[in-house]
């Protein structure tokens, strides 16, 4: 799924463009093959060349993948497609793992 937004991107928030937001619901996507799991990322990174954003953005790296192979690929995905990747959040397991707020 995913909607175009407009803001201030970078790490001291400066850098103005338009990005997809992407996300996908863990557990309707967990049993499917790859293709289909991420079709709606493959459909963002194919209408790309329209213009209509610079960037996708994500909530934390896993959305991107269940498997470091997966994260790999979708990524390589996005670069090919020339866009700029945003994570806006730290991974939960980190957090949970580190026990950081």
């Amino acid at each position: 799924m995913s909607n175009v937004i407009e803001g201030n991107f970078g790490p001291k928030k400066t850098m103005r463009m338009k990005a997809a937001g992407y996300k996908r619901n863990f557990k309707e996507t967990e049993s499917l093959g790859y293709e289909e799991k991420f079709s709606d990322l493959f459909d963002i990174c194919e209408q790309a060349e329209s213009g209509g954003y610079e960037a996708i953005a994500v909530a934390y790296p896993e959305v991107l993948g269940d498997t470091e192979e997966e994260l790999i690929r979708n990524m390589s995905i996005i670069a090919e497609a020339g866009l700029v990747l945003i994570v806006t959040q730290k991974s939960p397991r980190i957090v949970e793992a580190a026990n950081v707020p």
